[in-house]
């Protein structure tokens, strides 16, 4: 829990597969952590529920598992108790994973065309950048990013560097992310992760029934 600070946004998944519950450290005593809900719930967290809070840390994904309680469906307070020490880190900081989602570039230098903007999509995608199929056009060194994965109508801002070029595609770096938006991001990664370990399993379970 040492990872964590006051004020860090993160992100609470129940196994339940319900909506992620965004959230706000407000303190951390030992194994437990009293977090804020960012926005008027939906529905009642239940009473006790299993799940993870996922948050980013220096750029790798960390997802602890634990209870999420609270008291009242009005009170906006969460209190999280890790229950072991599964910590599941991505394999290394930047690794990616092959997801398609929608991304608007802009340029956003003195003298640029702020309409110039180039339509693409990521071949793959981390915590720090990712992989985008190359299109048409200049690609100057400083660039307004917006990705959009379906089916969140909110789009995940940054700007973003390149850094690497091949004949098909462009590795941008992402820069000035605000919090907020990271912590959707790790959410949005370890969903992902978590599907392919639940085909992998099922899988695995039809292979040992053959």
């Amino acid at each position: 829990m040492r990872r964590l600070h006051e004020q860090q946004i993160v992100e609470i998944h129940l196994e339940s597969d319900d909506p992620a519950i965004t959230c706000r450290v407000a303190s951390v005593t030992g194994a437990v952590a009293t977090l804020i809900r960012e926005h008027e719930p939906a529905e009642s967290l239940p009473p006790a529920a299993t799940g993870h809070l996922v948050f980013e840390h220096h750029g790798s994904l960390v997802a602890l598992r634990g209870i999420a309680a609270s008291l009242s469906s009005d009170e906006p307070k969460i209190e999280f108790v890790v229950i072991d020490n599964v910590v599941l880190p991505e394999r290394r900081a930047a690794e990616r994973i092959p997801l398609a989602a929608a991304v608007r570039l802009s340029p956003v230098g003195p003298g640029d065309d702020q309409n110039a903007g180039i339509d693409t999509i990521t071949a793959d995608i981390s915590i720090t950048g990712a992989l985008v199929e190359r299109r048409p056009g200049r690609w100057p060194q400083e660039l307004a990013m917006e990705i959009r994965f379906d089916p969140d109508p909110a789009p995940i801002a940054c700007h973003a560097e390149p850094v690497r070029t091949t004949p098909t595609h462009i590795g941008l770096k992402f820069v000035d992310m605000p919090e907020p938006d990271r912590a959707r991001l790790a959410g949005i990664i370890f969903r992902y992760q978590r599907a392919a370990l639940k085909s992998h399993a099922a899988q695995g379970l039809v292979a040992a029934h053959r």
